[in-house]
């Protein structure tokens, strides 16, 4: 059976051969068998040799220290101890995020107003940007944490991290700064120390050419004094986030991490390059769409767009030779509009008989890839048209 071309990047990246061999290798040599926690034995020293290796790779993509790395098992659980760790330490706090947050970071500033916080979600501008104007004008005297995404995971837009984070500290230097990187670790250059304020980055392998169920935090020194843990059992990673850690993955993650920074400014004119292809080739075979958000204002492997003629559900089941999404992977269970593109479009309906669609590469797509899902589409247009 021949495989689908796959163009759904911002749902997982495909592992990269050499964190594939990497795991492979940990995996298989019996000398890394070992918990790494295990301080009285070889075993235990050669795990324990490896996660620090691995860690200093993974600081070394944002510049950081190998200190400053928290292991977890993925975004979502970083999110989670970003927000909980943060919060759960004061009575009243105020949280500002926004509504175009993956669900990760909303569902969980929303359980924190359930159980006491006051939360203010911001709406974004029409390109899904949240203005560092915005955030500055919800800032309270009880505000400890600010929650927001740097790359959209729907549409691709860029917050101005640096300006907000800016905006932050001269307001309250003492309110967190949270940055949810799942969809730029890797492919966008994060120089914490060139940025005026982010004082904790959560980030996901397998957003980045690494494993699946392996991620993480990146702390300040600062918020290292911000965050309790939110889980109990033992005192990995600075007792933040207890439990046995996986050599393989987090070995895996370290050898994505490094192939990311070495190849970054390749990957990006790849990207740019496969963008243009796409666009290129749309406009040839006449097929009518629209970008929901100003691409000049976008990470370029995101293509969010609305092609006109085709209803959703008819979309997917004609375009079964190519693997996009209709939204968030972690919302696709449902059938309803991108609460995200709802947001943007600000209860404006969307152009009827149209269907939305995220179509999402990388590195290891190639021009013929892109030419061949349009031509693709054509025939999933022409099919619905007859």
């Amino acid at each position: 059976m021949k495989l689908p071309i796959y163009l759904d990047y911002a749902a997982t990246t495909p592992i990269s051969p050499k964190s594939a061999k990497a795991i492979c290798d940990t995996l298989s040599d019996p000398a890394l068998l070992g918990n790494p926690s295990s301080s009285t034995h070889m075993y235990g020293w050669k795990a324990q040799e490896a996660v620090h290796a691995a860690r200093a790779r993974v600081a070394s993509l944002f510049n950081a220290k190998a200190r400053d790395v928290i292991f977890t098992s993925g975004a979502t659980e970083a999110n989670n101890l970003a927000i909980r760790g943060v919060c759960q330490g004061h009575s009243s706090p105020h949280i500002i995020t926004s509504s175009v947050e993956h669900k990760a970071v909303l569902e969980t500033c929303q359980h924190m107003a359930r159980n006491g916080a006051e939360l203010t979600i911001l709406e974004p501008d029409e390109n899904g940007i949240v203005t560092p104007e915005s955030v500055a004008s919800a800032i309270k005297g009880n505000t400890v944490l600010v929650s927001l995404m740097h790359v959209n995971n729907e549409v691709g837009s860029f917050n101005d991290i640096d300006a907000i984070g800016e905006l932050i500290s001269g307001i309250n230097p003492n309110i967190v700064f949270h940055v949810d990187a799942a969809q730029s670790a890797g492919k966008v250059d994060i120089d914490i120390k060139s940025l005026a304020k982010i004082d904790i980055i959560t980030f996901s392998a397998h957003k980045f050419y690494g494993p699946k169920g392996i991620g993480g935090l990146i702390l300040s020194r600062f918020a290292r004094k911000k965050v309790s843990s939110i889980s109990f059992g033992g005192v990995q990673e600075n007792s933040l986030r207890p439990g046995t850690l996986a050599t393989h993955q987090i070995v895996g993650m370290g050898e994505a991490a490094a192939e990311c920074k070495e190849k970054m400014s390749l990957d990006r004119e790849h990207v740019l390059l496969l963008r243009q292809t796409l666009f290129n080739t749309l406009n040839e075979c006449g097929v009518a769409f629209n970008t929901n958000v100003n691409q000049n204002l976008a990470y370029p492997g995101i293509v969010n767009m609305n092609i006109f003629g085709i209803e959703p559900d008819e979309l997917m089941l004609q375009w079964s030779q190519v693997a996009v999404s209709s939204g968030s992977a972690c919302n696709s269970q449902t059938k309803s509009d991108s609460y995200v593109l709802q947001s943007i479009r600000n209860g404006k309906d969307k152009n009827p008989s149209s269907a939305d669609v995220r179509i999402s590469f990388g590195r290891y797509t190639t021009r013929e890839d892109i030419t061949e899902a349009v031509h693709h589409l054509t025939a999933a247009l022409s099919a619905v048209s007859c």
